[in-house]
């Protein structure tokens, strides 16, 4: 199964399979990722980061062919290193102690817009952990600082394992935004995730992967045709609805629905108390 669009395709995947002794962890995945945000979806032990590791040119394939901005990360992983920003599932710091440390040398390494960095930084809320060691921070703000500097680099391809696991949903919401305005840039972006709830509403397209298998690719009309995005917030009663008209919205006693619009203009026009009373956010396409 294969994506349409492909000769847009940044990333390639041709027939892949990955064993790990008798278990088939891929079993002839392929799939093509073209312009703009490309959402990997699956449950834990999907495949998604066997799939992840093998474009960060970390783990072989056992048969098949890959392409990731036109090299074999096997064979070229220093020209998919210069092209290409990875955020693992489990953020890796390679030996720094501080974090002001840590985002200093790796700015330098990969060229990154300082002043983005800071802004980033800023709307994450994390400056004030900039003095302060990686063992004494949770694994949400080591994500999310991990995250900050690589969306901070100027690649021409970003691929994020799981960027909005270990946060809450407020911290999910800004990390979409986030990767829709490096999008915006005209980057391209893989991203995988088990929870669809913030991404879904900014793909330009989805691959769901289960059991080591591609089941779908969706493509964006396709997404829009069987998703239906709600935005649940708490408000009192005495609260003015008037910066939500222009979204379909429901009220039952202090619960508001908003419907009609995508996670990011939602969040743009929701005021900073409103945001803070966010219940839950639900976009479900016709899942796996």
């Amino acid at each position: 199964m294969k994506e349409r669009n492909e000769s847009n395709a940044w990333l390639k995947v041709e027939n892949c399979i990955k064993k790990y002794g008798s278990v088939t962890a891929l079993d002839s995945v392929s799939f093509s990722a073209g312009r703009g945000v490309t959402i990997l979806h699956g449950r834990n032990g999907s495949g998604k980061s066997t799939i992840i590791s093998i474009l960060e040119g970390l783990s072989p394939t056992d048969e098949g062919k890959i392409s990731v901005i036109g090299y074999d990360p096997m064979k070229n992983p220093k020209k998919v290193m210069e092209n290409v920003a990875f955020l693992p599932e489990r953020p890796q710091v390679f030996g720094a102690n501080i974090v002001g440390d840590f985002l200093y040398w790796y700015g330098e390494i990969n060229h990154c817009d300082y002043n983005d960095l800071e802004r980033l930084l800023e709307y994450f809320d994390l400056r004030n952990l900039i003095k302060s060691k990686f063992s004494n921070l949770s694994s949400g703000e080591k994500q999310l600082i991990v995250l900050s500097v690589i969306l901070s680099s100027k690649k021409k391809a970003y691929v994020l394992d799981e960027p909005n696991a270990n946060v809450d949903s407020v911290r999910r919401m800004q990390i979409a935004m986030e990767i829709e305005k490096k999008a915006r840039t005209g980057a391209s972006l893989l991203v995988t995730t088990h929870m669809l709830d913030d991404l879904l509403p900014i793909a330009d397209s989805m691959i769901q992967i289960k059991g080591g298998r591609i089941k779908k690719i969706l493509s964006r009309n396709d997404i829009k045709e069987n998703t239906n995005l709600t935005v649940r917030i708490w408000m009192s009663n005495e609260q003015s609805f008037q910066n939500l008209a222009d979204f379909d919205i429901t009220v039952n006693k202090d619960i508001v629905d908003i419907r009609g619009a995508t996670v990011s203009k939602i969040l743009e026009a929701l005021t900073p108390e409103q945001k803070e009373n966010i219940i839950s956010i639900n976009s479900v396409p016709e899942m796996i």
